[in-house]
């Protein structure tokens, strides 16, 4: 699985109500912040503006 495809399974999982905003946190930082794939910058930002409109 491509490492968007997992992004994607998560934030899925997370508006199915599959995992709670607590999780949906956990994981995706636990995600983001081991990721080694150099992403184009507007990849980059999109991931990181995702993050940032469900939690600030």
């Amino acid at each position: 699985m491509s490492t968007i495809a997992q992004y994607i399974l998560l934030l899925t999982r997370f508006v199915t109500g599959e995992i709670t905003p607590a999780q949906f946190e956990l994981e995706y930082l636990k995600m983001f912040k081991n990721e080694t794939t150099i992403f184009p910058e507007n990849v980059y930002q999109a991931l990181n503006n995702l993050f940032l409109y469900f939690f600030s």
